[in-house]
C-alpha cells in the first residue's frame, strides 16, 4: 500500500477524534486554547498485500416527513345487511324419465337403375319374292263330290293341300291350306258320244301370309261309261301348274 494513502488516513482519524472531543466537552475548549499538535509523520510502511474489503451498500435514507392521520368521514348510508344464503339439502327425489327416442323413419333411397340402352333402329325388312314355276305339282284332296250329271262348267268346289307348298326354302302354303277349284268341262254321254266326260282345275290357293294367290293348272279329266263321270269326295289329285306365278310376301 502507498504510504501517502496511509498518512492521509491517519491524519483524518486524528482530526475526527479532536472534533468529537470538543463536541463532548465544550467548557474545556473554551478555557483552554486549543493546541493543535503537528501530526507525526509515520514511517513509510512497506506495501503489503491487504485484502480488499467489500463496501457495504449505503442504508436507505429515512424520510423525515411526518404522516398526518386522515380521519374518514362516516357514510350517511346504513351498512348493508348481510343475508345468509339458504342451505339446500339434497333429497332422494325420483329421477326424471329420459325423453323417449324419436322413431327413425326408414327412408328408402332410390336405387340407380340400369343405364338406358339405346333403342335399336327397327330393321327394314324386305319382303321375299318367289315364283311358282310352271310344271310344279300341287297335291290336292277334293272336299266335295263333283259330277258331270249335276255340275256345269264354271262351278266352284272346295279342296285342300295334302302337302305344303315350298318354294326356294320358303313355305308358301302349309298343309291343309284352302284350295279353290272349278269345273272346266262337264259333258254327259249321248249325242254322238258314248261316254261322259268331266274336267276340273285349281284356280286359287291360300298362302301362309293370308293371301289368296290366283293360279291356273292343267285340267284334270275323268271319263265315265254310259252313266255320269264323277270325282268323289276325298279324291287325291296332283294338279300341274300351267302358267308361272310371281308371289310377293306380304308384311304385317
Amino acid at each position: 500500500m502507498d504510504w501517502k494513502v496511509v498518512s492521509a488516513f491517519v491524519t483524518g482519524a486524528v482530526l475526527a477524534s479532536g472534533i468529537v472531543y470538543f463536541a463532548v466537552k465544550p467548557e474545556d475548549v473554551a478555557s483552554k486554547p486549543a493546541v493543535i499538535s503537528k501530526p507525526a509523520v509515520p514511517k513509510p510502511i512497506a506495501p503489503t498485500s491487504v485484502p480488499r474489503i467489500a463496501e457495504a451498500p449505503p442504508a436507505p435514507a429515512q424520510s423525515h416527513v411526518s404522516r398526518t392521520p386522515v380521519r374518514e368521514k362516516p357514510s350517511p348510508m346504513p351498512p348493508p345487511v348481510r343475508r345468509e344464503r339458504p342451505v339446500t339439502v339434497a333429497r332422494n327425489e325420483p329421477l326424471a324419465a329420459p325423453p323417449e327416442p324419436v322413431p327413425v323413419q326408414n327412408v328408402s333411397l332410390p336405387t340407380p337403375g340400369p343405364a338406358p340402352t339405346p333403342t335399336p333402329k327397327a330393321e327394314v325388312r324386305v319382303p321375299h319374292v318367289v315364283t311358282l314355276a310352271a310344271g310344279m305339282n300341287l297335291a290336292v284332296r277334293i272336299g266335295e263330290t263333283v259330277s258331270s250329271a249335276r255340275n256345269q262348267p264354271g262351278d266352284s268346289f272346295a279342296a285342300t293341300l295334302t302337302q305344303p307348298l315350298v318354294i326356294d326354302g320358303f313355305i308358301i302354303a302349309e298343309r291343309g291350306a284352302r284350295v279353290e277349284g272349278k269345273v272346266v268341262d262337264a259333258a254327259p254321254a249321248g249325242r254322238g258320244r258314248g261316254v261322259s266326260q268331266l274336267a276340273v282345275s285349281v284356280v286359287q290357293v291360300a298362302t301362309s301370309d293370308g293371301q289368296n294367290i290366283r293360279i291356273r293348272t292343267e285340267p284334270y279329266t275323268r271319263d265315265g261309261p254310259g252313266s255320269a263321270a264323277e270325282i268323289p269326295v276325298e279324291t287325291r289329285i296332283n294338279f300341274r301348274v300351267q302358267d308361272s306365278v310371281t308371289i310377293t310376301e306380304r308384311l304385317n
